[in-house]
């Protein structure tokens, strides 16, 4: 498929897109929740009420950092994979634009 203001717009299977949808929802949020806990981490470490040790702060907050930006890579490439999926073929964008 090319790219570009002439090519036509990919026209996606209704259901199955709002499938896609709710899913990268749901994804982003376990990505944010990630964040939210490298944060909560890093805070606790910053203000000294933290029992772990100040090198064992870094690490945590580091590795769940990483881990967001990871999934959030993941839950990306996962989504375009998904709308590629249903993305409708020709012969059944034909019989959409029948019925209506």
């Amino acid at each position: 498929m090319t790219h570009g203001p002439s090519a036509p717009q990919p026209v996606y299977h209704p259901a199955r897109k709002a499938r896609a949808g709710r899913t990268m929802t749901l994804r982003v949020l376990v990505c944010l929740y990630f964040l939210y806990l490298a944060w909560q981490i890093a805070s606790g470490g910053a203000s000294g009420t933290s029992p772990i040790p100040q090198w064992g702060v870094v690490a945590l907050t580091a590795a769940f950092a990483a881990v967001a930006v990871g999934f959030g890579y993941y839950a990306w490439r996962r989504y375009r994979s998904d709308l590629k999926a249903v993305e409708l073929t020709e012969e059944e964008r034909r019989e959409l634009e029948a019925e209506s």
